[in-house]
């Protein structure tokens, strides 16, 4: 079966995801794309933070109520109104950008309603937040200001906060009586700042108002009048078509007069006689990032060869190219320089990260693009110069440099290499509840445990995590080993060459790698499970983060499918894998060596330890071993796509109809043995305190079980917690732990002896 024919009978062509997926964009769409993504992400955060105030307004007045959850509320209520007022700023962002880019008016009507609808989640939990505190309040007050005789309470009551009252008199002392006071002005104090976000809120809405106007009027049924703020809604209606036809009208000058600007600048080049100098530089400072608005100034000095010209007006093309979250991003400015003046650039990037210059750095400077560089730019006269504080980086010594390895151009998949078949499975129809998708991805899961995802939104996170691990494993072989996580059983941090065994006899693996914990990842800038190098720490937020909380929306998407699949009550699956619950989730990047010998194993055949896995990889290496099966099968790397599997918790929790199948890795074949292979791997994990069993209360699981062999049930009922599981099979891989065969067995999972 050629791998055309696999594309045809299992989902989208390859050929034509290549051609999506190399597609060049425009630079402005890139800034709006990259905008837009950011403020999605906003939302993701927001709708989470929604339901963690939700969560937490329900424990007010309850047993559970403590000034350590009041104080989670008043956090995660700021946080996430700080989080409301950035997405406005870059949503009104977005508006400006999108006049230039019509095509983009669907795509910017859906982001805005998703977030008005954000929004409106927040102030409803924000009033609510209100009312169930003065509701609390109330009752403190009553049984401060209302003696009950002797401690008695009435039993004739008819209010609940009446009767909440009473008890809380009959058990408080004077002392107490007197701290319930404070609290009653504590709370209070929280109440009139609720309300003052609510109104803040309100507020955003009315900026957003022009946008709505745009769009249909969404808003037009919210109530703003919201703690006693009267809105006079048909005289904002008039306001906001008045400045809509403003915009218009500005919007045409400026584009007259862009157009003027640019037929003036055109005759000045065209009569100059020096030859236009195009050239780029490339900016790979590994402790890097961007900010949006960041201005980057440049200066000439005097080239020898135009000592005579009084006036230079050379042309220069500069390419900025960082990466970031999305993948690698370039911004162009175009400018002319004089001999005695200076020209200055300005570029406008269009991405939320922060881009810190240090006082001095090395510029690697690529020419005309980034995939053609020359040997005689050495000692380029010049300098550049950018950043806060005045910083300066000199340039006069310029470094020519490839872009960085996992960048390269790859040779394509060898011709006489048979892939493996594997389903396609499209995400954003598994989303939109496609009855035929999820009844694809159940077969997936099912059968050879192994699947592709195409149109999941995360096609450049992946790759961005090349990037960044191979900033990190540039550091000096020492300082990485510091941060190496040790024999106890956990395996976030560093990896050397050698750490893990690859087969029974106890060979170490050839590769390097670097795991971060989804916990430290959620966390940052706090510390939840170890900490790790200042160069992983200057990517968590623009690069890992991101990352995370895509693999966590994939997983979250799925487990609710097979939740369904499998008959269990709403939500079983998912309160295994609560998101501030600690677990062994984390991310993993590794690099193995080019020119591996054929027949070495890079990771030794295995099923992986949690739930679900997301692996993206730059060329091939990836076999599975069908069910039944005793020859290695190769998996083929698609653009764009994700390569994911089922692991052993979800085939124990499903009594063994999902597949947690075996796989390993090899040398590539071909060409491409001669490059090294760079994986991004995300392993979704159950809470540290699941318990692995199989979820019998569902008739469909029980019936599957009950027909397995007695061998087969004991193996898929370990009886263990979920980090029993992942440190005891992680402990026995440790090369420094093996003592033989037994070694080796000690660290299997559902794999029931077939490796």
């Amino acid at each position: 079966m050629s791998f055309q024919d696999i594309e045809a009978g299992f989902g989208t062509s390859a050929s034509n995801n290549n051609t999506t997926f190399s597609t060049p964009e425009s630079p402005e769409d890139a800034a709006f794309r990259s905008l837009q993504s950011s403020l999605s992400l906003q939302m993701l955060k927001i709708n989470a933070n929604v339901q963690g105030i939700l969560k937490l307004v329900d424990q007010l007045g309850t047993g559970r109520d403590s000034a350590a959850l009041r104080k989670s509320l008043h956090d995660l209520t700021d946080s996430t109104r700080a989080m409301a007022k950035r997405g406005s700023e870059d949503l009104k962002k977005l508006t400006n950008q999108q006049v230039k880019l019509p095509h983009q008016k669907t795509s910017l009507q859906k982001t805005s309603h998703d977030f008005q609808l954000s929004l409106i989640g927040f102030q409803r939990a924000q009033q609510l937040s209100a009312e169930r505190q003065r509701t609390v309040v109330q009752g403190v007050k009553m049984a401060v200001e209302d003696g009950v005789e002797d401690g008695e309470i009435e039993q004739t009551s008819t209010s609940p906060s009446q009767r909440q009252a009473q008890i809380l008199q009959a058990q408080l002392s004077p002392h107490e009586l007197a701290y319930q006071e404070s609290l009653i002005h504590e709370r209070e104090e929280d109440i009139r700042e609720i309300e003052a976000g609510v109104h803040e809120l309100a507020e955003i809405f009315r900026d957003l108002g022009t946008l709505v106007h745009q769009q249909g009027g969404m808003l037009d049924n919210i109530d703003y009048n919201i703690q006693s703020v009267h809105v006079d809604t048909s005289r904002a209606a008039e306001e906001l078509t008045t400045a809509h036809e403003y915009q218009r009208r500005a919007g045409r000058r400026a584009a007259c007069l862009m157009i003027i600007l640019v037929v003036v600048v055109a005759i000045v080049l065209l009569a100059c006689e020096t030859t236009p100098i195009p050239y780029s530089i490339t900016y790979h400072y590994a402790s890097s990032s961007i900010t949006r608005d960041l201005i980057l100034s440049f200066f000439l000095r005097k080239i020898d060869a135009h000592e005579k010209l009084k006036v230079i007006p050379v042309r220069i093309e500069l390419l900025l190219s960082i990466r970031c979250p999305s993948g690698e991003k370039a911004m162009r400015v175009w400018t002319s320089n004089n001999m005695d003046s200076p020209g200055v650039g300005s570029i406008m990037l269009g991405t939320d990260e922060h881009l810190l210059l240090p006082s001095a750095h090395t510029l690697l400077l690529n020419v005309d693009d980034l995939s053609v560089y020359s040997e005689q730019l050495e000692h380029l006269p010049g300098y550049f110069a950018g950043g806060s504080g005045g910083s300066q980086l000199f340039c006069s010594n310029v470094k020519v440099a490839s872009p960085p390895v996992p960048f390269k151009e790859l040779p394509a998949w060898p011709s006489n290499v048979e892939a493996h078949p594997l389903l396609v499975i499209d995400y954003e129809l598994l989303k939109a509840g496609d009855k035929t998708e999820i009844d694809r991805l159940w077969e997936a899961g099912s059968t050879l445990g192994f699947w592709y995802l195409k149109n999941h939104g995360g096609e450049q996170l992946f790759p961005a995590m090349w990037g960044m691990a191979e900033d990190v494993f540039a550091l000096p072989l020492e300082e990485k080993m510091t941060f190496e996580q040790g024999d106890e059983g956990l395996s976030f941090g560093y990896k050397a060459v050698g750490h893990y065994i690859t087969d029974a006899q106890g060979t170490p693996d050839p590769v390097e790698g670097l795991d971060i914990a989804k916990d430290d990842a959620l966390a940052y800038p706090k510390v939840a499970r170890r900490s790790y190098a200042d160069r992983v720490n200057e990517h968590m937020e623009p690069t890992i983060a991101p990352f995370v909380e895509k693999c966590i929306e994939l997983s979250n998407t799925m487990l609710d499918i097979f939740n369904d699949k499998l008959g269990l009550p709403a939500g079983t699956l998912a309160k295994f894998h609560q998101r501030n619950d600690h677990s062994s989730s984390e991310t993993r990047t590794i690099r193995a060596p080019a020119n591996l010998p054929q027949g070495k194993l890079a990771v030794g055949g295995h099923t992986d330890f949690g739930t679900i896995s997301f692996l993206v990889n730059n060329i091939g290496g990836l076999q599975v071993l069908p069910p039944g099966d005793t020859e290695w099968r190769n998996v083929r790397p698609l653009p764009g796509h994700v390569v994911c599997n089922i692991a052993d918790a979800l085939t124990i929790f499903s009594g063994g109809l999902l597949n947690s199948n075996i796989h390993r890795v090899v040398p590539p074949s071909g060409a491409q043995s001669a490059y090294e292979r760079w994986s991004s791997v995300y392993f979704t994990r159950p809470s540290n305190d699941t318990v692995l069993q199989p979820l019998l209360e569902s008739s469909i699981v029980s019936d599957a079980f009950n027909k397995l062999t007695e061998e087969r049930q004991k193996s898929l009922t370990p009886g263990v917690t979920s980090y029993e599981w992942f440190t005891r099979r992680q402990k026995n891989y440790r090369t420094k732990n093996h003592k033989g065969t037994e070694t080796w067995a000690a660290n299997r999972g559902t794999e029931n002896g077939r490796a």
